[in-house]
Formats: structure tokens, sequence, C-alpha cells
């Protein structure tokens, strides 16, 4: 006979276990998702206009664990104190589409990353930062009118900028 679970009371490997299967259900849209948003040709500008400012928040976010013998990485508990400090997290906006694109930034990023779980890694680079930022962006203003590029800089100056530094 099946015990009953008591919420908050499973055991950790069946938290964990639940967990994953939960990022692997929420991410494999964003898995196939392979092609850089970054890379678009007027992204770039804003990305190459608002870098200096990109950084000082990727650095900010980033050195929350990190360590002397640590090279700066930002894992997806640092993109989500970014996320909640520009107040972005909402319920049209919830921990599992952060981890979307948290996801398909890490995997297209990397050169001969295919994507699956065993390529994949739980931190950030600078560029994959910025992958992911893109990506949030683009998830959260899908319906807006505009162009990417607009809505990215207006994202960069109205809230990261206003809230993060």
């Amino acid at each position: 006979r099946a015990r009953e679970q008591t919420p908050g009371k499973a055991p950790l490997p069946k938290k964990v276990a639940m967990f994953l299967q939960s990022v692997a259900r929420h991410s494999k849209v964003a898995a196939r998702d392979a092609a850089q948003v970054s890379a678009i040709s007027d992204v770039q500008k804003v990305l190459k206009k608002q870098g200096p400012l990109l950084v000082k928040v990727y650095q900010k976010y980033c050195s929350q664990d990190r360590t002397d013998d640590k090279l700066a990485t930002m894992n997806l508990k640092e993109l989500f104190q970014l996320m909640k400090d520009c107040q972005q997290m909402d319920t049209k906006f919830s921990i599992s589409k952060l981890a979307s694109a948290f996801i398909a930034a890490n995997a297209c990023a990397e050169a001969g990353d295919d994507g699956t779980w065993n390529d994949w890694d739980w931190e950030l680079s600078f560029e994959e930062f910025i992958e992911a930022l893109v990506r949030i962006v683009d998830m959260k203003t899908k319906t807006h009118e505009g162009i990417l590029s607009e809505k990215l800089e207006h994202f960069i100056q109205h809230s990261i900028a206003k809230y993060c530094l």
C-alpha cells in the first residue's frame, strides 16, 4: 500500500526527481529553440550600447555565491533574484518560464552543445546571461507591439537600470 505524501515531508531524492521532471517538461520547447536570439543585428546594437551596464549587473548578481577560485558565473537562483529585484516575476512570468529561458540560453550559446541533459550545465557565462535576458524580454513581450530590439532597450533602461543598480 502506497503511503500518502505530506506536503513538505517528501524525501529529498523524490523532491529532486520531481523538480528535474518539472524542469524537463517546461524546457522542451526551449531546448528545441536553439537559435541565438541575441545574435539578431538590431539586438546586437542594443547590447553593445548597454554593454557596460549589463556587465555591472551581471557581476553584481553572479558574485552572490562566488569564491576566489571560481570564475564569475550566474546560476538560476541568481537570475531569479535579478528578475525579482527588477519586479519581473509575476503570475504571467513564473519560475518555470524563467527556467526555460535559462536552459535555452545555456543550450544554444555553447558550440557543439546539443541541448541534452548530459551537456547542460548549471551556470551562465556572461554571453549566456545576455542570451537569457533577450529571451526573457521576448517571452514577456511576445504579444506587445514593436520589435525585439526596442523592447529590449526599454527593458534594460526601465527595469534593470531602474531597480538593479
